[in-house]
């Protein structure tokens, strides 16, 4: 009888435990809905004076609009480009062997962005890139391929060492051993990379901030522009529609990931990763 009623009390504690997460994650958005429906904001009131949806109409239009579509065309490229210069990088230091290298490959992410920025805003503005497009994707690609190149860094093993040597003794040349051995290798794990260099470029402030000079306009510095002038609707707005892409997007990432373990059997993406992370200590 005893342990029967601890079994159930234990099953009801994690239950309830688990509804209190589920609940405090959802929250949150629950306001942010509730907040950018409405307008005409007015202290004390709990409730907007009608709901409305104007908030989302200037979402989609206007300066936000455009704000949101340049933040996403430079959360493309950064990350296309960071991942490719990455994968690259990684490539190099796993043909030299270089401790040394390698530790150039973390100095990027032990500092802050801020900081870096400020620093590399003089040379940003002697070669004529401070407040452009450009400057900023070049400053949040440094940190991009940084990002990029210490993760696919653990991904060579013996194995693959010994699969490039078959396919160039076969005759195979780069363009072979890029499309046997190097891609299948890194495959399960570009997915990750691409998701987490766009989400680096798409949620920054610090660096568009100091590099972009207030002339590059994201939908982050949309976001503080609104908050700062007391736009309660219109930040609520722009704050679902910096949150929520980035949501689906992970939780693509993980049915993705049970799928591959579903259907091969294999660790799917989150246990390749782990996999290799531990291999890299």
């Amino acid at each position: 009888m005893r342990s029967g009623s601890r079994s159930a009390g234990g099953v009801i504690g994690r239950c309830v435990l688990l509804l209190s997460v589920g609940v405090l994650c959802v929250l949150p958005y629950v306001v942010l809905v509730w907040l950018s429906c409405g307008s005409g904001w007015e202290w004390p009131r709990l409730v907007p004076l009608r709901l409305d949806g104007v908030a989302w109409q200037r979402a989609f239009s206007g300066s936000n609009g455009r704000a949101a579509w340049q933040g996403a065309g430079l959360s493309l490229a950064v990350a296309v480009c960071s991942t490719v210069w990455g994968l690259l990088i990684s490539r190099c230091w796993s043909e030299s062997g270089s401790g040394r290298f390698r530790g150039l490959l973390y100095l990027p992410l032990l500092t802050s962005p801020a900081i870096a920025a400020g620093c590399l805003f003089d040379l940003m503005a002697r070669i004529q890139l401070a407040g452009s497009w450009l400057g900023v994707f070049l400053v949040q690609s440094v940190y991009g391929t940084s990002f990029a190149a210490v993760l696919f860094a653990g991904v060579r093993e013996p194995a693959s060492w010994r699969r490039e040597q078959l396919v160039r003794t076969l005759g195979g040349g780069d363009v072979a051993v890029w499309r046997h051995v190097v891609l299948p290798d890194v495959r399960g794990l570009l997915p990750l990379c691409l998701f987490q260099t766009a989400l680096l470029s798409w949620l920054d402030y610090g660096l568009t901030t100091v590099v972009g000079g207030g002339r590059v306009q994201t939908l982050t510095m949309r976001l503080f522009s609104q908050i700062r002038e007391g736009g309660v609707s219109q930040a609520a707005a722009s704050s679902l529609l910096l949150t929520v892409p980035a949501l689906v997007a992970l939780l693509l990432l993980r049915w993705r990931d049970e799928g591959a373990v579903m259907t091969t059997g294999g660790p799917g993406l989150t246990g390749g990763l782990r996999r290799e992370l531990e291999r890299m200590r």
